[in-house]
């Protein structure tokens, strides 16, 4: 099981890292949920931070689309994405066939930054469900269950 919790803009975050993460360091990626994403995304800023050598990766041309402007992304294959539990040890590893990483940011707004995103691709392999912890709204969790765990 894992938990994302709600923050202020509304949106759930998961905090995960790569294989190549410098995790001695304490660098993460702090990935926002984006069900209405059909492919998980990594920041180019996240994928430096974390030791991604972006020019070894393949690049798939006009992999989205951005205020009718077609943006390339570089591939990562076969990428591991890990989700620690509250100690920071790996709960889960999930091998995701490829991961994007945009040329430029792929978010509509011009004022939003430039997140990390995980789409349906990941999304997929969970059942999810939202619990209140507390009296208001804006205190929401977002439990995802690994589907073959809990059938």
């Amino acid at each position: 099981m894992m938990i994302g919790k709600k923050e202020i803009n509304g949106r759930y975050y998961i905090h995960s890292y790569l294989n190549s993460s410098p995790r001695q360091r304490n660098v993460y990626i702090e990935f926002m949920v984006d069900s209405s994403q059909r492919y998980t995304t990594i920041s180019k800023s996240d994928a430096e931070k974390n030791n991604v050598d972006l020019q070894t990766l393949q690049i798939a041309k006009a992999m989205f689309e951005v205020r009718n402007e077609k943006v390339d992304a570089y591939v990562i294959p076969n990428c591991v994405i890990n989700i620690p539990n509250q100690s920071g040890r790996p709960n889960y590893s999930i091998t995701l066939p490829r991961v994007h990483v945009p040329f430029s940011k792929i978010s509509t707004s011009s004022l939003e930054p430039d997140f990390s995103r995980l789409g349906l691709d990941f999304l997929e392999k969970f059942s999810i469900e939202f619990h209140t912890i507390g009296e208001v709204d804006r205190d929401q969790i977002m439990i995802l269950q690994d589907k073959k765990s809990s059938q």
